[in-house]
């Protein structure tokens, strides 16, 4: 986990501030209070009221909390892609290889067959005309 956080300049930085304020408001002050709230949620908007007028005036003193967040994220895309790919791999493919070991089906032709003089596979259509239109 060595890689860089990219740099952002007083528009970046702002552009961060805005659209972190308006998930922070939109997710914490109006969508989960729809869930079963009973009173309303003024920190939400406080952070997000608050982080937007950072963005407008001074842009340059949302950079620390930019590092932070960035840090952060990398951190939790790090530990989900290993998560989410595990999961792929142990629940997808790994059933779908067993079962087709089982059958005897193999896709990519990998039998060894010492008969073959060659394992070279003869394209099914070599008209010319069709590379003229690959898509």
């Amino acid at each position: 986990m060595n890689r860089v956080i990219p740099e952002l300049n007083s528009k970046g930085l702002r552009h961060f501030a805005l659209i972190f304020s308006a998930i922070v408001v939109i997710f914490f002050g109006i969508v989960i209070p729809l869930f079963g709230a009973t009173q309303f949620f003024w920190i939400p908007w406080a952070i997000g009221i608050v982080f937007a007028a950072v963005a407008v005036i001074a842009p340059i003193k949302v950079r620390p909390f930019y590092r932070i967040w960035m840090r952060f994220g990398m951190i939790v895309s790090a530990i989900v892609n290993r998560v989410v790919l595990g999961i792929v791999f142990y629940f997808m493919l790994l059933p779908f290889g067993m079962v087709l070991r089982l059958r005897g089906i193999d896709p990519l032709r990998r039998k060894w067959d010492s008969k073959l003089p060659t394992y070279r596979v003869i394209s099914d259509d070599p008209n010319p005309k069709r590379m003229e239109r690959p898509f």
